[in-house]
């Protein structure tokens, strides 16, 4: 869950007096700063490892949009220094999706990977708006948009070249002078182009959130996760897009199964058919959710006869 790593029972492990790697340096402003440096006589006393004894609020900005954390850096007042590694509890998620998100990598834009959407697993890149790219021409003039606004008056119209061209000759290429035309009565059909172009990206310390968490953090700017690799993107190890993909399962020979995996064959395991199996080949997923049991079970045995799953050890007393 987000923000399990200031969770109660969340743990933490001393790395060293130095370490290699990202890192976050962890604000004394920070309600996890206390535990971790374990301060006496002045001095951070860095235990071994640290379990948190109850449920840290998060201190405002960036710690607050983390829904994971890596390696941090405490820092103490008489200078010295220790690095702690959280170590999240092992969770099991489904094997298959009803469909993946896709994410890409700044250094490989072109071979997009298939992520869960509801795992911390890529960083944040937004943008939106209307991009005012001047044209060729007007870019060999040392022109902007906006100055040829007044440039190449025609002697019947009293307006520019820009005032006839917007609509005209470069409605095939939306990307020219795009908000500038908007200003002046002829935007593109289709382009929203009420504020200017904007991006920016939030990778700070190699931070990954949930695909729902990026759109979110976008929609406060008014922006959107962007599909286009933007110039911030290479702050980031992978960020998110709105790019989906489905799932696919393949059958192998044996009735075994297994999904989009550099090695099928290798990480195939048994599904129980209803009927005999299908034929070996790839097929589209579809992910239904069904109830295992119909009522509360009164017997432990057949509790774990029939239920296999990891979860995070409850913060209250279980209501059943």
């Amino acid at each position: 869950p987000k923000h399990a790593f200031l969770a109660k029972g969340a743990l933490y492990e001393f790395v060293g007096y130095t370490a290699a790697g990202p890192h976050r340096v962890l604000p004394e402003t920070s309600a996890l700063y206390g535990p971790l440096c374990n301060q006496t006589a002045g001095r951070c006393a860095f235990a071994s490892s640290v379990v948190l004894g109850s449920d840290l609020a998060c201190s405002g900005g960036e710690e607050c949009r983390r829904e994971t954390l890596g390696l941090v850096k405490v820092a103490g007042r008489a200078g010295e220094t220790g690095f702690y590694e959280y170590r999240p509890q092992a969770c099991v998620h489904l094997y298959f999706g009803a469909s993946g998100a896709l994410i890409r990598k700044p250094d490989a834009w072109s071979s997009p990977i298939r992520a869960s959407p509801d795992l911390p697993a890529a960083g944040i890149s937004c943008c939106g708006g209307c991009t005012d790219k001047p044209t060729r021409l007007f870019r060999k003039k040392g022109w902007t948009c906006e100055d040829a606004k007044t440039k190449w008056i025609d002697k019947k119209t009293k307006k520019s070249r820009l005032y006839t061209s917007c609509a005209k000759a470069w409605a095939g290429a939306k990307t020219n002078c795009a908000y500038t035309c908007a200003s002046i009565g002829l935007g593109y059909a289709g382009l929203n182009c009420s504020v200017r172009y904007q991006e920016k990206a939030f990778c700070q310390d190699d931070v990954l959130v949930r695909r729902s968490s990026a759109e979110d953090y976008c929609k406060k700017d008014g922006l959107e996760v962007c599909d286009e690799k933007t110039s911030h993107v290479g702050q980031c190890s992978s960020v998110w897009t709105t790019e989906t993909a489905d799932e696919k399962l393949t059958v192998h020979d044996d009735g075994k199964v297994s999904g989009i995996t550099d090695y099928p064959h290798a990480n195939r395991f048994t599904a129980y058919w209803n009927g005999s199996a299908a034929p070996k080949g790839d097929y589209a997923v579809k992910l239904e959710f069904r109830p295992v049991l119909q009522r509360v079970p009164n017997s432990p045995e057949l509790v774990l006869a029939k239920l296999k799953i990891g979860a995070y050890t409850p913060s209250g007393t279980c209501t059943h």
